[in-house]
């Protein structure tokens, strides 16, 4: 039963089948009721004061005939729609929808200028990237690369090869060194250099010398100077050399490293001279340390690092 209010008179309207009764034929009969309202009046059957209400399927018209202020018309058919006079109503959360809704636009005119906002469909890149593929896979990119760690942009794992801290002293063809102690002050396994050659042949280095505060020499180079040790010990100089990231220190015949040829270290950077400068495996001290990377720098501690995929 729906109450209306036509000039001074209330009219009761009952009404069966829910969906229809509501929207539809309650919305038609307050048309119905300004229609025959406009026509007593026509006819001269106006009372003194009547109100006199517009026809249209509008809020203003259909709040009218009802006998009420549009605010309160809209807020009982909050489903009566904007295009018919009723305020927008957005819900309050801060999705897509809602702020579309509040923007006066559609969710994905909204999502084309704010991408990023919660409800949006996810844009990714196309490259095969851990940053792209893993937006694609709808997982983080350290997921994403702790199932796929070769992919372009997952980060790779540094593995230590040799650490040496004064006053240690290594011996000629001692390649190995407290295997099971990565995190003594004195280490290698330099043996294993082989087992870590990358997809294109080549092995990524770094160099740091942590108790110095110096920064750290990191390239790229084919050559196996281990192997070269142990087949010749004579092979000099560092095979397909390449500065892929940061070489700050060259000054001192800088080229990758060597076979040290088993008289001052086990290797050294000095490519293809008689100096061990960038020494690693030092078997002798260089005025109470190591020969660094420049000329006059003695280190107290060196490390060699070589990256793997795995």
């Amino acid at each position: 039963m729906m109450v209306f209010r036509v000039g001074g008179c209330l009219l009761l309207s009952s009404y069966a089948n829910a969906e229809f009764s509501h929207e539809n034929s309650a919305m038609l009969q307050l048309h119905k009721m300004g229609d025959s309202a406009h026509e007593d009046c026509s006819k001269g059957g106006c009372k003194p004061g009547a109100k006199i209400c517009c026809k249209a399927m509008t809020a203003e018209c259909l709040s009218c005939n009802a006998g009420s202020s549009v605010e309160e018309f809209c807020s009982a058919n909050p489903n009566f729609g904007s295009d018919r006079g009723c305020p927008k109503i957005c819900c309050q959360a801060m999705t897509a929808e809602c702020l579309s809704c509040s923007a006066d636009s559609t969710v994905e005119e909204f999502c084309s200028a704010n991408p990023t906002t919660s409800g949006c469909p996810k844009i990714c890149c196309q490259a095969m990237t851990a940053q792209c593929l893993s937006c694609s896979a709808d997982s983080t990119v350290e997921e994403f690369c702790s199932v796929n760690p070769t992919t372009t942009g997952c980060p790779k794992k540094w593995t230590l090869l040799a650490r040496q801290t004064v006053p240690f002293l290594f011996k000629k063809n001692q390649w190995e060194l407290n295997a099971d102690k990565p995190d003594g002050d004195n280490y290698a396994i330099l043996d294993k250099w082989a087992e870590f050659k990358q997809k294109n042949g080549t092995y990524r280095l770094k160099l740091e010398w942590p108790k110095n505060n110096l920064k750290t020499q990191e390239w790229e180079q084919t050559s196996n100077p281990v192997q070269d040790c142990k087949t010749t010990n004579k092979v000099w100089g560092a095979k397909g050399y390449r500065n892929v990231a940061n070489v700050p220190y060259t000054s001192r015949g800088w080229g990758g490293l060597e076979c040290g040829g088993q008289t001052n270290s086990l290797l050294d950077g000095t490519v293809s001279q008689g100096n061990w400068f960038y020494a690693v495996g030092s078997f002798m001290q260089y005025a109470n340390g190591y020969p660094g990377p420049s000329s006059g720098q003695l280190v107290k501690q060196v490390e060699l690092w070589v990256q793997t995929e795995r």
